[in-house]
C-alpha cells in the first residue's frame, strides 16, 4: 500500500509524518454504491482523482479532514491548494512472487530487446525459477499500471507537435501506433489503432490534448495523411484546439518523430509480433512508457541516470527502496 499526495496537475509523494494529517472520506449518509462509484480507497490515486472531479457536483458530503477542522463544501476542496492523501491496495496481491521480482521483469522486458525465454535464463541464472508464460502475464498485466502510474510524474512538453504513425503487426495484419513527441524529442502521447482514418486521427489528438504533461500546441507537423486535417478541422469547430493552430504537412519536419519509432520497433521485433489487439496495446504502453523514462521525461529522473529512474519506479509500485 501506498501513500500520495494529491494535487490538482501533479502527483507527489509526501513525507511519512504529514500523511497522518490528511486523509479522504465520505459521510456515512452516502451509500455504498455511491462511495464505490468514485473509487475511493480501491483505486489508484489518478483514477481517484478523475472520479472525484467526474462525480464531484454530486458528492454531497465529500469532505476533507484537517487538524483545524473541517472543509464542508465540494467547492471548498476543489478550490483548496492543499494535499490531499489518498490509499490505495498493493497491486501485487495474490502474486506467488515477491513484488520486487515482478517489476524487475516488467521493467527489464520493456525497456530492452529481450524475449520473454531470455528472462526466463536470466532469472535462473540468478536462483529464481519463473515461466515465460508467467512473464508474459505480468507483463500484460502492469505495462498499463506503469503507464497509468508515470504520467502524472512526467514534465511538460512544449507547443510544437510531430506527429506521425507507425506500423505494427497484429495477427499477421499491418494496424497503427500513432504517436507524438514535440521540438526537443519528448514523447506526448500514443494511441494504437486499427484504422488509419480521420477517426483514428481525431481521437488520438484528443487523447494527446487531455494528457496532463501535454500542453495546447501552437503547431502541428504531419505528413501528407489526408485523415489529418480533416481531424484538425473537426476539433477546432469542436473548441478543442484554438483556431490559430498551425497545420504544417512537410515531411521533412517530421525526420524527428520518424527517428523516435525506431525505439517502439526494435522492441517488437523479439517478440514476433502481437496475437491480438489487446495484447498489442497493453505491450505498446508499457514501450512507450519506458522509452519516456529512457528520455528523462520523469521529474526527478533525469536522462541516463538509471539507478534515479529504477528508484522512482519502485516507489510507483509501492516498493521500499
Amino acid at each position: 500500500m501506498f501513500s500520495a499526495f494529491l494535487l490538482p496537475d501533479l502527483l507527489i509523494w509526501p513525507h511519512e509524518h504529514i500523511i497522518q494529517d490528511y486523509r479522504l472520506e465520505f459521510l456515512s449518509s452516502f451509500r455504498q454504491k455511491d462511495r464505490a462509484k468514485t473509487g475511493c480507497c480501491t483505486l489508484d490515486a489518478l483514477t481517484v482523482k478523475n472520479k472525484v472531479l467526474e462525480h464531484g457536483s454530486k458528492l454531497r458530503g465529500l469532505c476533507r479532514k484537517k487538524r483545524n477542522g473541517w472543509i464542508e463544501s465540494w467547492e471548498q476542496l476543489k478550490k483548496t491548494k492543499t494535499d490531499v492523501t489518498i490509499e490505495t491496495p498493493p497491486p501485487f496481491k495474490g502474486r506467488h512472487y515477491q513484488a520486487e521480482i515482478i517489476v524487475l521483469c516488467v521493467r527489464w522486458y520493456l525497456r530492452y530487446s529481450l524475449s520473454y525465454r531470455d528472462l526466463e535464463e536470466m532469472l535462473v541464472e540468478r536462483g529464481v525459477r519463473v515461466d515465460h508464460s508467467t512473464i508474459a502475464r505480468w507483463v500484460l498485466a502492469y505495462a498499463p499500471e506503469l503507464e497509468k502510474r508515470v504520467k502524472p510524474q512526467l514534465k511538460p512538453t512544449n507547443d510544437s507537435w510531430k506527429v506521425d504513425e507507425t506500423y505494427i503487426k497484429v495477427k499477421g495484419e499491418w494496424l497503427y501506433q500513432y504517436r507524438a513527441v514535440d521540438s526537443d524529442g519528448q514523447t506526448i502521447e500514443f494511441f494504437f489503432s486499427a484504422k488509419r482514418d480521420a477517426a483514428a486521427a481525431q481521437a488520438f489528438f484528443e487523447k494527446a490534448l487531455g494528457a496532463p504533461h501535454s500542453v495546447t500546441p501552437r503547431v502541428i507537423n504531419v505528413d501528407k495523411n489526408a485523415a489529418y486535417p480533416k481531424a484538425m478541422e473537426t476539433l477546432k469547430i469542436n473548441q478543442q484546439l484554438p483556431a490559430d493552430c498551425e497545420l504544417r504537412q512537410v515531411k521533412y519536419l517530421n525526420n524527428l518523430i520518424e527517428q523516435d519509432h525506431r525505439f517502439i520497433k526494435r522492441r517488437t521485433r523479439p517478440g514476433l509480433g502481437f496475437f491480438s489487439f489487446d495484447t498489442a496495446q497493453r505491450a505498446l504502453a508499457g514501450y512507450e512508457t519506458m522509452n519516456m523514462i529512457r528520455k528523462g521525461q520523469m521529474k526527478g529522473a533525469e536522462k541516463g541516470d538509471i539507478l534515479a529512474q529504477v528508484e522512482l519506479i519502485n516507489r510507483l509500485f509501492g516498493i521500499a527502496a
